[in-house]
């Protein structure tokens, strides 16, 4: 039978606290239990589309730290991250055609080294597979061949200030026209009638995920999914 996944290996102590933990535990078990669960959001995306948002939890630690880490280089966090969205949400039962990350501008991509939000997509992809050929395989069942993907449909082609740092107006001010569609991109893949999931580390208002959603909804998909570790509540 195959693995559905692999846990993604961690040092053996809290990724918040530093105590010592059971190796590929990321969190001790006073810190996890400070991880509590949030409802499923609609958010309105246009007069055809919602588009639910999938969170872990809310933004507060030990969470907080792990999606920070970025800020200081670290991969292993973004997979951490990727590992415990798995873990923790329903994504694995939805229909998905491609899986979406929310772009760095060019200019922070070339200081930090790389995209959290694709790390992330990236491994929530592999998880996918993994689960859909270990179910299709135990009901006996070989369809056409449809594997989801990840599919980098967006630029960013304005920097924009950090999101958390701006209050609610300016935020929604902030992300307007810093998004647009990968054209190359669209002139291979027909993205109509297809479930789409838009990935990100957070969100805080969904100024950024709503104005990428609208821009999703303008290619005419069967539905948009948002997936997030964190969102402000």
């Amino acid at each position: 039978m195959q693995k559905i996944m692999q846990p993604i290996l961690a040092p053996a102590y809290c990724e918040s606290c530093y105590r010592p933990v059971v190796p590929e535990q990321f969190f001790c078990a006073d810190c996890a239990r400070l991880i509590l669960p949030v409802a499923n959001l609609d958010l309105k995306v246009n007069s055809k589309y919602s588009a639910p948002v999938l969170a872990i939890s809310n933004y507060a630690d030990p969470l907080k730290k792990l999606i920070l880490a970025k800020n200081g280089g670290n991969r292993l966090a973004s997979k951490q991250l990727a590992q415990l969205i798995w873990e923790q949400t329903s994504l694995r039962y939805l229909e998905i055609d491609y899986v979406i990350p929310v772009p760095l501008h060019w200019t922070r991509l070339v200081t930090r080294g790389f995209n959290q939000a694709e790390i992330i997509a990236e491994n929530l992809v592999e998880y996918k597979q993994a689960f859909d050929q270990e179910r299709l395989a135990s009901l006996k069942s070989n369809p056409a061949n449809k594997s989801v993907q990840v599919a980098h449909l967006l630029k960013r082609s304005k920097r924009t200030n950090y999101q958390a740092e701006l209050k609610t107006v300016a935020r929604w001010q902030n992300v307007q026209t810093a998004f647009s569609l990968n054209t190359e991109l669209l002139a291979n893949h027909i993205f109509a009638n297809k479930n789409l999931v838009l990935v990100d580390d957070l969100m805080t208002t969904g100024a950024t995920v709503i104005s990428v959603a609208k821009l999703l909804a303008t290619l005419k998909p069967k539905s948009i999914t948002v997936v997030v570790a964190c969102r402000v509540v």
